[in-house]
């Protein structure tokens, strides 16, 4: 959780703080690991619950102030959320149902007895999000600075989705409506239960802002916010080794 990642931060914060600052040196290469949260934006109703990523980043600084920067990030825990769609067309899967389970009696005549079925079909996604991004970074002088950077980042969503249940409403010639609400083994029983995924890639132009500390000349954090491409926000905490 993010009480996690600060409560890490502050042990080496603390360790840092303590130690002997090193000698003066001209470090170009730094590396480090962070974690943080992938904010999906809400559309057509449908709201996520945020994705944990965990990252990890190199660098190599041109100057004393600006550095080119690479970051992969991937979900350590998926962004999911439960959606009900109303007034699902479910009557071809009703009509086979109904044949696998009565030899003998043709599809015409099933579709006689049973006009129509619609459902009201409750589904899990998940949504998991990797990222890979190159930047142009800029920091100010000083131990508590601040930070500026814009680049470039390929950003992977894997989106998983579950049928978890169905209200279902069959006509029925002649007589009432049949009600029947299907959760569970029942709901795979007519083979809507399968998990489907569908990957996406996508590529845009990355921006970000944050502040660092210097523990010693080696060892700093920092705290970004990063928008990822037209849509998603990367909220993280990161501590970086200079070698």
């Amino acid at each position: 959780s993010m009480k996690r990642g600060f409560l890490f931060l502050g042990i080496v914060s603390a360790f840092a703080s303590a130690s002997v600052v090193a000698e003066e040196g001209n470090s170009k290469f730094y590396a480090g690991a962070g974690f943080g949260i992938v904010k999906i934006p809400t559309e057509e109703g449908i709201k996520f619950s945020d994705a944990n990523n965990g990252s990890i980043q190199f660098g190599y600084k041109v100057t004393e102030n600006i550095a080119i920067e690479a970051q992969y990030s991937k979900s350590t825990k998926d962004a999911s959320t439960r959606y009900v769609e109303e007034g699902v067309d479910v009557s071809e899967i009703w009509w086979d149902s109904v044949m696998s389970m009565n030899s003998g009696i043709s599809y015409s005549q099933i579709q006689s007895w049973y006009p129509f079925a619609v459902a009201d079909v409750a589904m899990n996604f998940e949504a998991n999000i990797e990222t890979t991004g190159i930047y142009a970074a800029y920091r100010s002088t000083g131990d508590l600075y601040f930070k500026l950077k814009a680049g470039y980042v390929s950003q992977k969503t894997e989106l998983s989705v579950v049928v978890d249940s169905m209200d279902l409403y069959v006509a029925v010639a002649n007589d009432s409506p049949i009600e029947v609400s299907i959760d569970g083994d029942d709901v795979s029983e007519l083979g809507l239960a399968g998990k489907e995924s569908v990957s996406e890639r996508e590529s845009d132009f990355s921006a970000g802002i944050g502040a660092g500390y210097k523990f010693t000349k080696n060892i700093f954090s920092e705290l970004e916010f990063t928008r990822l491409g037209d849509d998603m926000d990367f909220y993280s905490v990161s501590i970086n080794y200079a070698f």
